[in-house]
């Protein structure tokens, strides 16, 4: 009786050996599954992660993020680049320190308005300062970051602008120059018309006195019956009033106007 219980107790803890066994072996097998699963996802997330990498430090644009307090999180290679410094200096900075003291006040205030959720530029320019001193032109466009609905921080995409700006300048000091040159222009020609009307009002003044003079030469003339003459010498032209020909009995369709006609 005692071995047929012994056989008994064999079996059973043989059939429980291996349905253990068996659910061990299910399990494994999805462990392995999981595994490999687990390990092929982390390999895509490494494959992703090293394109998104390559993307961000090989974008011909400067990339921050920054926290509520100004703090800076990350910087990509192109970022520091543009204000003089390595990545690992950046990071120990905050925005304020690569903003010209005369655009901090503005380019903070449009950060905290951003902050709190309100209305905002979503693109403008301010000038930055380098590790050097040297300033350049910036234009920025920032988007706020948010977590459990609250806005944390700022990722901002920086473009250098410095030789645009430039340019714009240059353009915009030529256009003074060439409205002053205008203006002096604008103000010979007014002084020139002014002399021309001048000179248009003494000629009609002289003539006008001309006129006069010669009018009341011609009534002292025809009063006194004296007759008045003019020869033009190289080209034998004579000229006679009315007075001379009365006085010379001579008919105005014979008078030939030369020094002929004296003869008569």
């Amino acid at each position: 009786v005692e071995n047929y219980n012994l056989r008994i107790e064999h079996r059973e803890l043989l059939q429980k050996y291996r349905m253990v066994n068996e659910e061990l072996t299910e399990k494994s097998d999805l462990l392995r599954k999981e595994v490999a699963e687990y390990k092929r996802a982390e390999r895509k997330t490494r494959i992703a992660e090293k394109k998104y990498k390559d993307l961000v430090e090989k974008a011909g644009i400067g990339i921050l993020i920054d926290d509520a307090e100004g703090r800076i999180l990350f910087c990509n290679t192109r970022f520091a680049a543009l204000f003089g410094y390595n990545r690992k200096e950046c990071m120990k900075l905050s925005i304020r320190s690569f903003i010209h003291s005369d655009d901090l006040d503005r380019v903070m205030k449009l950060h905290g308005k951003r902050l709190k959720g309100l209305r905002s530029p979503t693109r403008y320019e301010f000038r930055g300062i380098r590790k050097d001193g040297q300033e350049i032109y910036l234009e920025m466009m920032p988007v706020s970051m948010k977590e459990n609905g609250q806005i944390t921080g700022t990722l901002s995409y920086f473009w250098d602008v410095s030789a645009s700006k430039q340019i714009e300048q240059e353009l915009e000091r030529q256009k003074e120059l060439l409205e002053v040159k205008v203006g002096e222009r604008t103000l010979e020609l007014k002084k020139a018309n002014e002399r021309l009307n001048d000179d248009i009002r003494n000629r009609q003044n002289a003539e006008k006195a001309l006129r006069e003079v010669t009018e009341r030469l011609s009534i002292a003339t025809r009063s006194a019956g004296i007759g008045i003459w003019d020869w033009d010498i190289k080209k034998n032209t004579l000229v006679w009033d009315d007075i001379m020909f009365k006085l010379y009995g001579v008919r105005k369709k014979d008078f030939t106007g030369g020094y002929e006609d004296w003869d008569r």
